[in-house]
């Protein structure tokens, strides 16, 4: 399969596809059912980028149904990803946002931090395509975060839309709000990155603006900050001098006032009205 690979990435998609159906019939005989769908997996990435769109789907649903069988969730996370790609190149977004989405619970759920970037870094494309651009930038950010941690490089094919679609989202809403919005996203942790990702598009976008942060008291105001800050409502009360339940109501008014259902939506909301450092000196 490695040569099947490197005739891929240099755009000879018929050598690729020759040594790719080779390996299938050797992982066929071997009985391994693993080998079988990843062979077939790969014969869906060369079809992916030939722009055979419906056998590049029927490939990589009939691999997926076998890395389920196996129980490898990593691998399912990964070319559900691709699969969700293809989504996208053809203008099905129902199709992309149900595979990057079930792709990242399924990479959450093993601690696959690449899979989560790849993920991620799918929902950024697609939030473009919708044009939903500064929730793109978001996510471009956190993708670019975990990227920087695993120091992995994007296949060729993969960095071209990937570039393409963060030329749109800047375009769109100027560089100043893009590099904000991105900064956002590359500043949270990764629980407020998944759980921002997971998040309804609805809601995501639909963010109050700078003039809303008078709808919390100081002290709510206050704990937004520290929310940001990816503090859990232990530590809020222990630096607030508090007790954990009065940190949870805070967090709970917090939600209802503005309308949100996760913390990560405090915390985007809080960054874009400049509560992230609000009286940073009273914090550790």
């Amino acid at each position: 399969m490695h040569f099947g690979n490197v005739a891929s990435n240099q755009n000879d998609h018929a050598r690729a596809t020759r040594l790719m159906q080779d390996a299938l019939v050797m992982s066929r005989e071997s009985g391994d059912k693993w080998l079988i769908a990843l062979a077939i997996a790969h014969l869906g990435e060369v079809a992916h980028r030939e722009g055979n769109f419906a056998q590049a789907v029927d490939y990589y649903q009939e691999s997926l149904a076998l890395f389920r069988e196996t129980k490898d969730k990593a691998y399912t996370a990964l070319f559900l990803r691709h699969l969700g790609d293809v989504g996208l190149h053809q203008g099905d977004y129902e199709l992309a946002a149900t595979c990057y989405t079930e792709g990242l619970i399924l990479a959450r759920e093993v601690a696959a931090r690449r899979e989560t970037e790849e993920c991620i870094a799918g929902l950024a494309q697609l939030a473009c395509a919708k044009g939903n651009y500064r929730q793109a930038a978001r996510l471009f950010g956190m993708a670019e975060a975990l990227r920087a941690v695993l120091g992995h490089r994007r296949e060729p094919y993969e960095q071209t839309h990937h570039e393409e679609s963060l030329v749109s989202a800047r375009a769109a809403i100027g560089k100043a709000a893009f590099a904000a919005a991105w900064a956002e996203g590359r500043a949270m942790t990764l629980e407020q990155i998944i759980e921002y990702a997971l998040a309804p598009v609805e809601a995501a976008t639909l963010i109050p603006t700078r003039r809303e942060k008078g709808l919390l008291t100081p002290r709510e105001q206050e704990v937004g900050a520290m929310i940001t800050r990816g503090l859990t409502n232990r530590e809020i009360a222990s630096s607030l001098v508090i007790s954990e339940r009065t940190a949870d109501a805070h967090v709970q008014h917090i939600l209802n006032k503005l309308g949100f259902h996760s913390r990560a939506q405090i915390a985007s909301w809080a960054v874009e009205c400049g509560l992230k450092t609000a009286r940073s000196d009273r914090y550790p």
